[in-house]
């Protein structure tokens, strides 16, 4: 009677290490899976902080482009502005109204100097511009680009929980 319980605790010993075997198999891949889908969820998770954080250094730069074009504006503004209440006064004007050759040199290498300073006002403030439009541009790609590492991320973290419970 003992061989008897023996043998069939022996059967009962053999049939259940087969359904380990069998679970161990079968939960393998997923296991495998599940570390995979990890992996990724947390390089998809480090992408997420590395766009955001880009995102926030380029709407800083942009808010900076966006400040200096709006000083560059006023200061062209202020100086259309006070050409306008001098009135349009021409090169020849100014030299026909000097009363001397000096004067007159004079004169005209101060005009020279305003047109070159208002010369670059009007390049900065386009180039500020210019610069704006780029940042813009870069953020809504940023931005976008965040947006579907996110969607990746949800749906990694959706196969996991999946995994997950398969496994449990």
């Amino acid at each position: 009677q003992a061989r008897a319980q023996e043998g069939v605790l022996t059967s009962q010993i053999t049939a259940f290490s087969d359904k380990i075997r069998a679970v161990q198999s079968r939960l393998s891949p997923i296991e495998a899976r599940l570390t995979t889908l990890q992996g990724e969820l947390d390089g998809l998770r480090t992408r997420r902080k590395e766009l955001t954080s880009a995102l926030e250094a380029e709407q800083k730069r942009l808010d900076a482009l966006i400040a200096k074009l709006e000083r560059q504006r006023t200061a062209l503004a202020g100086r259309l502005s006070s050409a306008y209440r001098r009135g349009d006064t021409s090169v020849l004007q100014v030299l026909l109204q000097s009363g001397s050759v000096s004067t007159a040199l004079a004169a005209q290498e101060n005009l020279e100097r305003v047109v070159v300073n208002d010369q670059g006002l009007i390049a900065g403030t386009q180039d500020s511009a210019t610069q704006s439009e780029r940042s813009r541009n870069a953020i809504t790609q940023t931005r976008s680009e965040v947006w579907k590492t996110e969607k990746r991320v949800a749906s990694a973290e959706a196969e996991v929980r999946v995994a997950f419970n398969r496994v449990n």
